[in-house]
């Protein structure tokens, strides 16, 4: 359900292609695979959601981040602030 990229998977349900019928969520999921997993079971337990692949069109970012190991945390900590810094740019 997340969108394909660096920090996120390719999702195993195509984006959605009314974002206006239910809020938009734009996800970035980090960590390893079981991180992942619990990611898309988030999604799923919030059905409601439409998946987007374009954070500009998102409503809610979704970041599920791990922090069991140091460069685990600081990697999320900068994936993050990045995303913070990129939604201010996009969203007035």
């Amino acid at each position: 359900m997340c969108p394909a990229n660096s920090s996120a998977f390719n999702p195993s349900t195509p984006a959605c292609t009314r974002p206006d019928a239910n809020p938009a969520v734009y996800c970035i999921s980090l960590g390893c695979p079981k991180n992942r997993v619990d990611t898309e079971n988030m999604l799923a337990s919030l059905g409601v959601l439409c998946p987007v692949d374009d954070i500009g069109k998102a409503e809610i970012v979704l970041i599920n981040t791990c922090g069991f190991i140091a460069p685990a945390a600081r990697e999320s900590t900068q994936t993050i602030l990045e995303t913070a810094l990129r939604i201010q740019g996009i969203k007035p």
